[in-house]
């Protein structure tokens, strides 16, 4: 058997299994995200939408986690602005989420995440049946 048979071979077992399953837990974490097109670590997009922070040394979404601002009023304009974003841009590839929810949707599914964007709700997932250890960025609105 050579590398590729084998590897396609526990492929079409996995979706086998996943197929026939009664229960599943999805288990998803930032890359999910990042191939759907929500990358908290990219800065290139980041730098276009907000060209100002550059001069404070906030080079992407992820450096604004704990960043000491210079200001509250500025920290807040950033994150209304960002949580708006993230909760009302449709994902610039959905397709991680259609295809995840196409071949377990069978199932009594849960979902695992450490994502805050909300995307698995977004894209059709049952809120109830999502579980986060971040607040999901719907509820920083209140806090604003």
């Amino acid at each position: 058997m050579t590398a590729e048979t084998i590897a396609t071979s526990v492929v079409e077992n996995a979706a086998r299994l996943l197929h026939q399953a009664e229960f599943i837990l999805v288990c998803a974490g930032a890359g999910l995200s990042a191939d759907a097109g929500v990358d908290f670590g990219e800065s290139k997009n980041f730098l276009t939408r907000y060209p100002y922070l550059r001069e404070i040394g906030v080079y992407s979404a992820a450096h604004s986690i704990g960043f000491h601002w210079p200001t509250k009023s500025m920290e807040w304009a950033f994150y209304a602005r960002h949580v708006e974003e993230v909760l009302l841009t449709p994902p610039a590839n959905p397709n991680p989420y259609l295809q995840l929810d196409g071949i377990t949707r069978h199932a009594n599914r849960w979902v695992l995440t450490s994502n805050a964007d909300d995307l698995f709700m977004r894209m059709g997932f049952d809120a109830e049946r999502i579980w986060t250890r971040q607040p999901l960025s719907r509820s920083f609105r209140s806090f604003a």
